[in-house]
């Protein structure tokens, strides 16, 4: 199916008088999760046929993209994992964009690590080692209150520079993004892998944002992926796009320990232990 490729193209030949729409740069050169969530913006919008340009403004850290689009006209929408301090100041697109995924979670470590983390079986083995994650990441929060090690930061590639130099031992990410983004940064990073042996699951979801007085856009954002997803060229996007492709089809996980953080359920989660998605 190549209806997202061609939902693209229109975006192409859009008018000149389009709205300008403002959103989050990359984190660094090949980032492959913005490009992950710029095009399917761009899709959800084309497919509720709004008029737009799309324009890119420099990243700051997490926390100040926030803020910026909190506080000023300079962003208009960005894409965040939940929590109720975001739902609180802005509105949350209700959509997961990727469906469950993001709180099912290997981990990027070191290959000379990889026997020791296959052996992990219970919440009190992941206790004997150091998480690193995101500082403002809702994940943090989240394995803290699980009673681990966590040590943060600001930026992708500092945290990957820390497990390489053993300042942590493992950096979690979801199977939809965790090998992609690694295999974009491969050459400079050859003693680390993205380990599926082990899978953390907890409550966790990445959705798009804008200001609270902008419903128009949530609405029409909304629309556009709902559309997406019941003509199937959500599902197309994600079992092709190089940040997700890696995790389909979803039952190659049906070995690996799965450790449940929150208890909550995840049906994504049941289709990784044995069904095809």
């Amino acid at each position: 199916m190549r209806i997202f490729w061609l939902l693209l193209s229109l975006l192409i030949t859009s008018d000149v008088s389009s709205k300008v729409i403002k959103t989050i740069g990359p984190q660094r050169e090949h980032d492959k999760s913005h490009q992950y969530f710029t095009e399917l913006l761009s899709m959800a919008l084309v497919a509720s046929e709004v008029d737009f340009e799309l324009q890119i403004v420099e990243r700051q850290s997490q926390y100040r993209d926030l803020q910026l689009l909190t506080d000023t006209e300079l962003i208009d929408i960005a894409w965040t994992g939940n929590s109720d301090k975001r739902d609180e100041v802005l509105h949350r697109v209700p959509f997961p964009l990727f469906l469950g995924g993001l709180g099912v979670r290997g981990s990027i470590i070191r290959k000379d690590f990889a026997d020791d983390y296959a052996s992990i079986s219970s919440m009190n083995d992941l206790k004997k080692y150091v998480f690193c994650q995101g500082l403002n990441w809702p994940d943090a929060n989240i394995l803290k209150g699980a009673g681990l090690s966590v040590y943060g930061a600001t930026k992708f590639d500092s945290i990957l520079k820390m497990v390489e130099l053993k300042r942590c031992d493992l950096f979690p990410l979801s199977i939809l993004e965790g090998e992609g983004e690694l295999t974009a940064v491969k050459e400079l990073y050859p003693d680390l892998m993205f380990s599926t042996s082990v899978l953390l699951h907890y409550q966790l979801n990445m959705f798009y944002y804008v200001k609270k007085s902008n419903t128009e856009l949530a609405d029409k954002v909304l629309s556009g992926l709902e559309i997406l997803r019941d003509n199937g060229a959500l599902y197309e996007y994600m079992k092709n796009h190089p940040l997700t492709r890696s995790a389909f089809p979803l039952n190659q996980f049906r070995h690996s320990t799965f450790l449940n953080m929150d208890g909550s359920h995840n049906q994504m989660v049941e289709q990784m232990k044995g069904k095809s998605f």
